[in-house]
């Protein structure tokens, strides 16, 4: 197998955090820069890189990845923290140079992970980087919002609409929801999948389901991140057609911009071949 390197990045929507979010009781976002923003009045957007920071105790952040080797990176500044992969023990480790703890040589599937800072002392988590060991040479297709793959759910209230970033006025076309149970899916042939979309204050709970199995998150964050990845799985059967369907499950704003597809040439090098 061949490698390919997918990076959870602190803002995305796929990191769960506990204590809540954006809170001095819980997580704090810590950008280089905030700017206004869209959204509600106050609504801020972070320019360049963030950290999430603790100092509170036993706050925990969890995700789930697809791959067989996980290295998280951020600052313990002094705290202390343990990490436990599957639900297996809880580990402490030590940061070295920005590394929180690495693993390698895991089984190739499905793993969740789990990061409690036991003693808080401004700790930090930037980002988190595996490998989903997909064949190469690979190759990504996207299906943008308003896109004719896309389809909806009878009723749904589903409607276009193009965001711009203040901080250096791109444009953003995407589709948004915010009634609850509105659903938008589209069908594929791939081995992995990304989607992305916003996140804001105003944004809520929202499901996505592939292949009949379904994952919860929340939209909600104090500062506007535009191209937040709501969601990523990988280890598909390339030869079987997948369905994607994402579902506003709270009835506040959902939004999203599009999604990737990640398709291995050699696998359908494979296909003609047979």
């Amino acid at each position: 197998m061949g490698s390919h390197i997918v990076t959870f990045e602190d803002s995305d929507a796929v990191i769960q955090y506990d204590p809540a979010l954006d809170t001095t009781a819980g997580w704090l976002t810590r950008y280089q820069q905030l700017v206004p923003s869209i959204g509600p009045t106050g609504s801020l957007e972070g320019v360049g890189n963030s950290v999430r920071e603790t100092s509170v105790a036993n706050a925990a952040l969890s995700f789930q990845f697809y791959g067989t080797s996980l290295t998280l990176f951020g600052k313990a500044n002094a705290s202390k923290y343990t990490v436990s992969i599957d639900g297996g023990g809880e580990n402490e480790f030590t940061e070295a140079n920005g590394v929180l703890a690495a693993f390698t040589s895991l089984q190739a599937g499905a793993h969740s992970v789990k990061l409690t800072v036991t003693s808080a002392s401004a700790f930090q988590f930037d980002r988190a980087v595996f490998d989903s060991n997909i064949a190469a040479p690979q190759s990504n297709s996207t299906i943008r919002a308003g896109d004719a793959a896309w389809t909806y759910s009878t009723g749904s209230k589903w409607y276009g609409q193009t965001n711009t970033f203040p901080s250096d006025n791109r444009k953003q076309p995407v589709q948004v929801s915010h009634t609850a149970s509105d659903a938008a899916s589209f069908s594929f042939s791939g081995q992995a999948v990304y989607l992305y979309g916003d996140t804001l204050a105003d944004h809520g709970r929202y499901s996505v389901a592939v292949d009949n199995q379904e994952w919860s998150y929340t939209g909600r964050s104090n500062n506007t991140i535009f191209r937040s990845l709501l969601f990523f799985r990988a280890g598909l059967d390339p030869k079987t057609q997948h369905t994607l369907t994402l579902t506003n499950t709270e009835g506040s704003f959902l939004d999203f911009e599009y999604a990737v597809i990640v398709s291995s040439n050699a696998v359908q090098s494979e296909w003609v071949l047979l």
